[in-house]
């Protein structure tokens, strides 16, 4: 009888737990936002939810039904040590770098930080970005080696470091000014959880630590972006924060360009140009990689407000539909909902029922960065794909070895 729910909670909750995000960003912070276009906006929460998560659940239902099977680790306390010291590493090497040269907070459109970035080398500003974008996934897989090494080891040496690597994780995504990897780390960690246990004891918990993660980052975030801190100070923080659905409105974009792209038509992938030729400068032209960071011309909306407004953006709320719309329109979004939708069902497939430690590890990697539902999607393809190096290294690492029971 189980098996004909739609939704199983152990194997189905990174999908759960993603569509609440994206109902978030795609429903509930646009309706928070509705000013004077209303009907505009409930226009395209439509089409969001009828072309993006419906095709992204029909491809992730289309496939065969998993079976939840026991994971059963075979773990190296030695490699235990060895990873979490590694890891605690480099996360000392990144507060250095980042403190050191003054990037020690993220903002997108922020012409400070835009400099100071320029300042580093190509080595730091490569190892701050791993770092920072595959430092929840390393913390995962620490978790599942936490789990699974000898208990009596748990509460000695291995969880020292354990609990250190936590700690110093934590500190960069607070030092870097980010709720919403914050979130991410504690989400992750929570669908690892529920996929091997009863989740029911663990959701109270889970509420508290979003709330404490969320409002921390966001009350001591003067500190970081102010140069006098003082009781007025962060209540101003607050206050200018009773907005957060605009910042969380991932629709706000094509809400704003609706009558230009109706009247011009989509810009059939030319949104993406500057996203992928970065790199290419990076490396071969660096003039050209100094200018387009320097003017913020690195991310598709951009190109997008330039497209259709004729003007320049340095910040604006996005999503992952927020240059698949104005790229190739609704063909897009289905497009895009089934890729996830198949993402997702990967994920599932590796947390449930492989042996295989590469599929379970890509299972791990994938989560942290498939949360981050305000990237767009041509920011989502380029992550998987260019921080993949860290998880190969993982892998050849083999921190453990999966057997199914």
């Amino acid at each position: 009888m189980s098996n004909k729910k739609i939704f199983h909670v152990n194997r189905d909750v990174v999908l759960i737990v993603y569509c609440i995000i994206a109902l978030v960003y795609g429903m509930l912070a646009p309706l928070a936002s509705i000013e004077s276009n209303g009907v505009v906006t409930l226009y395209y929460i439509a089409i969001f939810i009828f072309f993006f998560l419906v095709p992204l659940f029909i491809v992730y239902k289309a496939f065969p039904s998993v079976k939840i099977r026991q994971l059963n680790v075979s773990v190296s306390n030695s490699k235990v040590r060895i990873f979490s010291f590694l890891l605690f590493l480099s996360a000392l090497i990144f507060l250095y770098i980042a403190v050191d040269n003054g990037v020690f907070f993220r903002r997108i459109g922020h012409e400070a930080l835009a400099r100071a970035s320029l300042d580093l080398s190509i080595v730091q500003l490569i190892f701050m970005r791993l770092f920072e974008e595959t430092a929840i996934f390393i913390t995962m897989v620490l978790h599942i080696l936490f789990v699974y090494s000898n208990k009596r080891k748990r509460l000695s040496k291995i969880s020292t470091l354990f609990i250190l690597c936590y700690l110093l994780v934590i500190l960069t995504y607070f030092l870097i000014n980010s709720r919403m990897q914050a979130m991410i780390l504690i989400l992750a960690h929570f669908c690892i959880f529920a996929s091997f246990n009863n989740i029911s004891r663990i959701i109270p918990k889970l509420i508290a630590m979003l709330f404490i993660a969320f409002w921390t980052v966001l009350i001591l975030r003067g500190a970081i972006i102010t140069e006098n801190v003082s009781v007025s100070s962060i209540v101003s923080e607050v206050s200018s924060e009773n907005k957060i659905s605009n910042r969380l409105n991932g629709l706000k974009n094509i809400i704003e360009l609706h009558e230009e792209i109706s009247e011009r038509g989509m810009m059939y992938g030319e949104a993406w140009r500057n996203s992928i030729m970065i790199y290419y400068y990076m490396i071969f032209d660096e003039n050209k990689y100094n200018l387009m960071k320097t003017n913020m011309e690195t991310t598709p909306k951009v190109l997008i407000y330039q497209h259709y407004k004729g003007r320049h953006i340095k910040d604006s709320p996005s999503s992952i539909v927020s240059d698949v719309y104005p790229n190739f329109g609704i063909i897009g979004l289905v497009i895009s909902g089934g890729l996830i939708g198949m993402l997702l069902y990967l994920i599932k497939l590796g947390l449930n029922n492989t042996t295989n430690l590469f599929i379970f590890l890509l299972s791990l990697y994938l989560i942290p960065l498939l949360f981050q539902f305000e990237k767009e999607l041509i920011s989502l393809i380029l992550m998987v794909l260019k921080y993949s190096f860290v998880l190969f290294l993982v892998y050849i690492f083999r921190p453990f070895s999966i057997l199914r029971r």
